[in-house]
């Protein structure tokens, strides 16, 4: 999962923007990180279910609710970042800040995994 954050992060990264062909080799790429994220989350959140829920649908229930979330505030906080420094502006920040948190991600999983705590303890923690 962190792998797939931080090839995100660098293909949001590269540029110029202005250039078509890199471009769309970018978006393809970006969009491999985006696979590797999405295919990974259901089996995680199917794990802290059946740990902490009893298997029950109220992980899925929060974690729809965290999307939806993301489809709202993301684009107003994108387009003001566009709005204040332009195309590229916008994807240093959303770049930098996916590779930011792919290294807060890989860290606390090594962390976890050197203490021996479950992946989900956190998220367990916050419900």
């Amino acid at each position: 999962m962190g792998a797939g954050l931080a090839c995100q992060g660098l293909w949001t990264l590269m540029g110029p923007k202005s250039v078509i062909p890199l471009e769309v080799v970018c978006f393809m790429f970006l969009g491999s990180g985006m696979g590797a994220v999405d295919g990974t989350s259901p089996a995680i959140l199917g794990d802290i279910a059946d740990r902490k829920f009893g298997g029950t649908g109220r992980i899925y229930l929060m974690s729809n609710v965290a999307v939806q979330a993301g489809f709202v505030v993301g684009p107003v906080l994108g387009n003001a970042v566009v709005e204040v420094g332009g195309f590229p502006g916008g994807m240093l920040v959303m770049g930098g800040a996916l590779l930011i948190y792919s290294a807060v991600f890989a860290a606390t999983t090594a962390a976890r995994r050197a203490a021996k705590t479950p992946a989900s303890a956190p998220l367990l923690a916050a419900a």
